[in-house]
């Protein structure tokens, strides 16, 4: 296995590597388009819980798809704007 470098060294928990933003149509996809202010306030009144599914950063219409959002982490890349949530 192929230790990259930063994958070891330590970040705020709320931070990930700007690397895997992807341009996208994020219009074609089947997730819904929610505002990151929206996602942490459901997830905070317990409308998303992990059973819910889970989600993808999105940021200037780009996506970061390696990334995967559940309610119960909370953890975001750098500069995430939206979540592309998806139901299961």
């Amino acid at each position: 296995m192929k230790i990259i470098p930063w994958q070891i060294k330590a970040k705020p928990s709320h931070i990930w590597d700007e690397r895997g933003w992807t341009p996208t149509n994020i219009k074609n996809g089947n997730g819904d388009l929610v505002s990151l202010t929206r996602y942490k306030q459901a997830v905070k009144e317990g409308f998303l819980t992990d059973y819910d599914g889970h989600g993808h950063p999105v940021k200037d219409g780009m996506l970061h798809g390696s990334k995967n959002i559940r309610p119960s982490t909370q953890r975001f890349p750098k500069g995430t704007t939206h979540i592309l949530w998806y139901n299961k």
